[in-house]
């Protein structure tokens, strides 16, 4: 059969056939509304709590970065090391999850926490910014907590973030 030989549908038939099965039209509208409605009842809600750290130009190193970005390194830095102190807040925290249970479970909870942390670059990346936002973002099903991990992540990578700084003043004072 070829693109001439399909029969052409007007606007008028296609009514006319949709008044003649519009039992078939209702009941299916009526079965999808309940299945989204079951659905969206099973569905988990997740609160998602999220901080921003801002930095700026003057407190890097200039050495520091890509030519086509200067906070490429210290991004890519936090993207790995935000999710890594998620053992660590949640000890600082005291949630029972992290504390009781098998070390298995205690594996398998701080495996899920970290999945559920993403860190990302809220900035432009071009050559001349002097301003990064990095973005910390937490999922959970308690709003209460989900912002309570999320701030208390970026307390502790903004603490590493400046001892780290601290060490390298020292360091170049002593030198």
């Amino acid at each position: 059969m070829t693109q001439l030989d399909i029969p052409t549908i007007s606007f008028t038939h296609y009514l006319d056939l949709l008044k003649r099965r519009t039992w078939h039209v209702v009941i299916m509208s009526i079965l999808g509304l309940v299945v989204g409605g079951v659905v969206a009842m099973l569905i988990p809600r997740y609160y998602v709590a999220y901080t921003t750290i801002e930095l700026n130009r003057p407190i890097l190193d200039p050495k520091l970065g890509t030519p086509l970005d200067p906070f490429s390194q210290l991004i890519n830095a936090a993207i790995v090391t935000v999710p890594a102190g998620v053992q660590k807040a949640l000890l600082e925290l005291n949630w029972l999850e992290a504390i009781d249970g098998t070390d298995e479970e205690q594996r398998a909870f701080r495996r899920a926490t970290r999945r559920r942390v993403s860190v990302d670059d809220r900035g432009p990346r071009n050559k001349g910014r002097r301003i990064a936002h990095l973005r910390i973002t937490y999922k959970d099903l308690d709003g209460v907590r989900a912002a309570a991990m999320a701030n208390e992540l970026r307390k502790q990578w903004l603490a590493e973030f400046v001892d780290g700084l601290v060490v390298k003043a020292e360091l170049e004072v002593l030198s």
